[in-house]
């Protein structure tokens, strides 16, 4: 099995861009930060670490890390199936590359199956343990079924509302547990938010009362995240509509497909989405590494 890791974003994309988008949407979390980090003016600092995997039949594993603090993302699309030891030796190979160059890694997200083996492959090296921190769905939207009977009209963010945004984020991230990254910094709202029209605000009587953000665009298509109703407005099918209105617009604009990421959880998020017309396209988990002297009372494998 051979490892390869990348110096620049383009490179990886270079490499593995074509692989990835035979199950885009899948990939998109992937795809999306490394367009986004190809895209940047200047590198970044730390430099973000960039793997691909190949046996004998080809590419097998890829993943991706922004920073130390972030989590490593990865799909290796035949873990999990019966025959699937080029990718489980894939994912090993990886494994050991980022600890031989003594990369920091905390966290893994990514299709079940392939990031439960991750996290299992890493704690077995590092005498550690994990543990899940969510477990996640992955929905695909092609054509929009827009509720009925919500109050309201929607408008795109502007720089008058930069403040509400970013208020809304760090709620947003609170509400999630952001699984201890720091909130988005108001730079970085600014500019991945509100510039360009990529935040769609829910207005009703002339009030803001929910919100959703186009983020990380592939080739043919895009996510929606950052979906949130202070708590006194919800209930009221403000964040559907929300969501219903930018998919719309971003269908319209010519992308294929949107996709979001939900918590498994949360029973309500999960069933507005697949009214409005999104369908589940698979199941991913986030797990975090416990290194064994601070093991907590509780804390086991996941």
């Amino acid at each position: 099995m051979h490892v390869t890791a990348y110096a620049s974003a383009s490179e990886f994309l270079q490499a593995a861009g074509a692989w990835l988008e035979r199950e885009e949407a899948l990939n998109g979390l992937m795809l999306g930060l490394s367009a986004r980090l190809a895209g940047q003016d200047k590198p970044s600092d730390p430099q973000p670490v960039m793997m691909t995997a190949s046996g004998a039949a080809g590419l097998a594993a890829a993943c991706l890390q922004t920073s130390p603090q972030r989590p490593v993302v990865l799909y290796a699309p035949g873990v999990g199936s019966p025959a699937n030891e080029q990718d489980a030796a894939a994912l090993d190979a990886l494994v050991e590359a980022m600890q031989a160059d003594g990369h920091e890694v905390c966290q893994c997200v990514g299709p079940s199956s392939a990031s439960l083996a991750l996290a299992d492959l890493w704690t077995k090296r590092t005498g550690g343990t994990f543990k899940l921190l969510m477990g996640q769905r992955i929905y695909e939207l092609r054509e929009v079924t827009a509720p009925t009977g919500v109050s309201g009209t929607a408008r795109y963010a502007g720089p008058g509302d930069l403040d509400l945004v970013v208020d809304w984020q760090h709620r947003f991230a609170a509400d999630i547990g952001e699984l201890g990254h720091a909130p988005a910094s108001r730079e970085m709202v600014r500019e991945q938010y509100v510039a360009g029209r990529h935040t769609l605000l829910w207005e009703d009587d002339g009030q803001p009362v929910s919100m959703a953000i186009a983020t990380r665009p592939t080739r043919r298509g895009i996510a929606i995240g950052g979906v949130y109703t202070p708590p006194q407005c919800r209930r009221r099918g403000y964040a559907s509509a929300c969501v219903a209105e930018l998919s719309h617009r971003l269908l319209d604009a010519g992308r294929e497909f949107c996709c979001l990421y939900t918590d498994a959880s949360n029973a309500t998020s999960n069933r507005i989405y697949r009214k409005i017309g999104y369908k589940l396209l698979a199941e991913s988990s986030h797990y975090a590494f416990v290194e064994e002297t601070h093991r907590e009372s509780g804390d086991h494998p996941g």
